[in-house]
């Protein structure tokens, strides 16, 4: 009732205002010497996800990692002694390899099915694919009195997981608020790779046309234009994380038919991952393939054209790089920001953020050999859930209270976050 809920909302803003407080005390202190906050301590702390930065939980007999990100994964190491890791298999044997963690301290969880966890207090854990990065999963917990838990990690939300929850109560809801504002109603994966797809495609075969509207990119007109020379071969280069963007990199080599270069960690990491699909792409001679991933800050023009001046040989003279990244995104003129209803964001089309290869424009072309052979796309692929699909998954589960677990640094974010929360739950109850 009304009631009810008005002191559930009075004692979590009391939580939000300890946990500023406390953070406040402990400004400067080496993570480790902090308080570990509420929203990463399921069921009183017995149990907590992506707690590692601060080392051992009083109290925890059960560490969770969702996804093997360094902002989740930090304070893991050889030296670690403090419980049991638990999971997927991808992450563990990343923990295992990249962090050195001890295999006795890291447990392996199964998929999409239900784990009793030793001195558990009886809480059971079911590990549902997160569609974030490979080997990312989000967390459902269920406890002997009922009491169900549902912790997000860092995840791109849709239908199978809607599909996977679908009847289940959900009392508490740690979700993944990176993009929880109107302006992030960004595309499809789908529809972004597509279009990247494409655009690669015609860049290593362009019209003249093509060519001429690149050239109307470059900054300063060429006062010597080179000779109209046929193009070279078409290298494209890709910013990723340790693990991520992967889809966007295999969606690309296909559309060329070519093959993935990895330096050796990166090699070393994917290979980890136990993929054969993607497994099937890589090769560490970068000659052999016309799509190579690199790291995200190093998809500029002058990185770029560093880059291609160290590949002697494999023939390439043209580079593009692609940025995938959803803070790239920029929503239509049409699409209302200014407080929209849940029922627009639901049900518009206008909603729906179309993607094609005419919406790709180069954010930098600079020169190498030719007039406008390297180029950067910034491209809004995302890994993280958009604002639209955030809001389709909060008002599709039957959901108990929803708690922020990222940019909850102010007050004024986490009202602004409380609010939206606040509708959803208006307009499911008008929804019945």
């Amino acid at each position: 009732n009304a009631f009810t809920k008005l002191l559930q909302n009075n004692a979590e803003q009391a939580q939000w205002r300890q946990a500023a407080d406390t953070a406040a005390s402990e400004y400067g202190k080496p993570a480790v010497e902090r308080s570990c906050p509420f929203y990463k301590k399921l069921y009183g702390g017995i149990l907590t996800v992506d707690a590692f930065r601060y080392s051992k939980v009083d109290g925890c007999k059960a560490y969770f990692l969702s996804h093997f990100h360094s902002d989740h994964y930090t304070g893991l190491s050889s030296t670690w002694t403090h419980g049991p890791i638990y999971c997927s298999r991808a992450t563990a044997n990343l923990v295992k390899l990249r962090l050195r963690v001890k295999p006795e301290f890291v447990k392996v969880l199964p998929w999409d099915k239900d784990y009793l966890i030793p001195d558990g207090a009886g809480i059971k854990v079911r590990l549902i694919d997160a569609n974030h990065c490979p080997g990312s999963g989000i967390f459902l917990f269920t406890n002997p009195r009922g009491l169900t838990i549902l912790h997000c990690g860092d995840f791109r939300a849709n239908k199978t997981m809607l599909r996977s929850l679908a009847n289940t109560r959900i009392d508490e809801l740690y979700l993944d608020t990176t993009y929880l504002t109107p302006k992030y109603a960004f595309p499809r994966q789908s529809a972004v790779i597509s279009a990247c797809a494409s655009l690669v495609s015609s860049l290593a075969n362009p019209t003249p046309s093509l060519l001429k509207t690149l050239q109307s990119y470059l900054p300063p007109p060429n006062p010597n234009p080179s000779p109209s020379n046929p193009p070279g071969r078409l290298l494209v280069v890709i910013g990723t994380y340790s693990i991520g963007k992967e889809r966007i990199c295999l969606g690309i080599a296909s559309a060329l038919h070519t093959k993935i270069f990895a330096a050796p960690a990166k090699m070393a990491t994917a290979k980890a991952l136990e993929d054969p699909h993607l497994n099937s792409f890589l090769t560490p001679i970068p000659e052999d393939a016309q799509v190579h991933m690199t790291t995200l800050k190093d998809i500029t023009v002058d990185s770029l054209k560093s880059y291609l001046s160290t590949l002697s040989t494999g023939g390439f003279t043209r580079i593009v790089g692609i940025k995938p990244t959803g803070w790239s995104y920029r929503p239509p003129g049409n699409r209302g920001l200014d407080k929209p209803s849940v029922r627009s964001i639901l049900d518009d089309e206008a909603w729906e953020s179309p993607f094609g290869v005419a919406d790709l424009k180069p954010r930098g072309v600079g020169t190498g050999a030719r007039d406008g052979d390297v180029a950067v796309y910034m491209v809004p692929y995302s890994e993280h859930s958009s604002f639209r699909e955030l809001t389709r998954f909060v008002c599709g589960l039957e959901v108990g209270r929803v708690v922020p677990t990222v940019n909850v640094g102010t007050e004024r974010g986490r009202e602004r976050m409380r609010g939206w929360m606040g509708r959803w739950e208006e307009e499911k109850r008008k929804r019945g």
